[in-house]
């Protein structure tokens, strides 16, 4: 039902063309249709043709066979090819829609707390002036993470995604990560809890920098997406096999079912996470799994709208195993 749903939302040609932004002559499926047109114009002729000059039946039916499958097989590419370009161009102008909108506000800040310091019209209080001072410093900040992002996504996109391993405490990370978020989620009455279980005196090797990026994405969502009162526990574990489990959950808004196949996609946030933040590319998640894929992990989640989401992330502690991942049994206190 779903496949013939999915045909049927295919053939609407004005649909598509509206997803693309393209005008009619412009949009794959248009000609896709047309070129199947043509084809069966070109089939057609070629039989008749085939009728008058070659006597053996079987030979024109191979003809006209091996023909329509040659123009087949030419349309499908050429189809396929329009719709890739279409989709870059789509991506292009949503990219250039998103970051001049979130640019914008940040620059207009920055412009009318700089105008008002610099101001010789009227004079501002000194207390008045530290105001203002830090009105552009955390707009520079949050211009400054904005670009991150974009940085970290273009060299994503680029293939430039050198591993840096070093021997890091994992323990250690993670608590220092916490602990720095700590007092955010204090200030918003948010409690939040971290527990960690086994062996972490020995060091490991992997990329601190790309790992502290998830940790860091996943707890901000976290502390951000919860209301006050409500908490969130992150779990550490090393379970045998040389293998991090890495778990939060919050008591957040939650993910709608039907956001579920958006959230790790670029520039995509769900209509409840841009009510309460309406900054935001849209990133931090696609970020979250292209770089744990990248350490030889892999990441799920499960969600329930307004009561809460969960992240769970596991990877190898030896980088030559991320390939040759097994299956992993939650510790007891997991699921308390």
């Amino acid at each position: 039902m779903d496949l013939f749903i999915k045909i049927i939302n295919q053939l609407d040609i004005k649909k598509q063309c509206k997803k693309f932004q393209l005008p009619l002559y412009q949009c794959p499926h248009f000609l896709f249709i047309v070129m199947g047109i043509l084809i069966i114009a070109a089939i057609l002729s070629t039989y008749f043709i085939g009728l008058r000059y070659v006597d053996d039946p079987l030979l024109i039916v191979l003809i006209v066979m091996v023909l329509t499958v040659f123009l087949l097989l030419i349309a499908f590419l050429i189809n396929n090819s329009f719709e890739k370009v279409a989709e870059v161009a789509q991506l292009k102008t949503e990219f250039i829609n998103i970051v001049s909108h979130q640019l914008k506000t940040p620059i207009l800040n920055l412009n009318w707390a700089a105008d008002i310091l610099f101001s010789k019209e009227k004079e501002i209080a000194p207390e008045k002036k530290g105001e203002f001072v830090e009105i552009i410093r955390e707009n520079i900040k949050r211009m400054r993470e904005l670009l991150n992002e974009l940085v970290m996504v273009s060299k994503i996109e680029n293939g430039r995604h050198i591993l840096n391993l070093e021997t890091v405490n994992i323990l250690d990370l993670f608590n220092n990560v916490v602990s720095f978020f700590r007092p955010c989620a204090t200030k918003k009455n948010v409690a939040i809890n971290f527990y960690s279980e086994g062996d972490f005196s020995k060091d490991i090797k992997i990329d601190p920098l790309k790992l502290k990026i998830i940790i860091e994405n996943l707890v901000e969502n976290a502390v951000r997406y919860t209301n006050s009162g409500g908490r969130i526990d992150i779990f550490l574990t090393i379970l045998p096999k040389e293998k991090i489990i890495f778990k939060i959950s919050d008591t957040g808004i939650g993910i709608k079912k039907d956001d579920y196949k958006i959230i790790f996609k670029k520039f995509c946030r769900s209509e409840e996470a841009q009510k309460i933040k309406t900054q935001g590319l849209g990133l931090g998640l696609y970020i979250v799994k292209t770089y744990t894929e990248q350490l030889g992990g892999k990441v799920s989640f499960y969600s329930e709208y307004q009561k809460g989401t969960t992240f769970i992330l596991e990877f190898p502690v030896a980088f030559k195993q991320a390939k040759n991942l097994e299956r992993f049994t939650l510790p007891n206190f997991w699921l308390k």
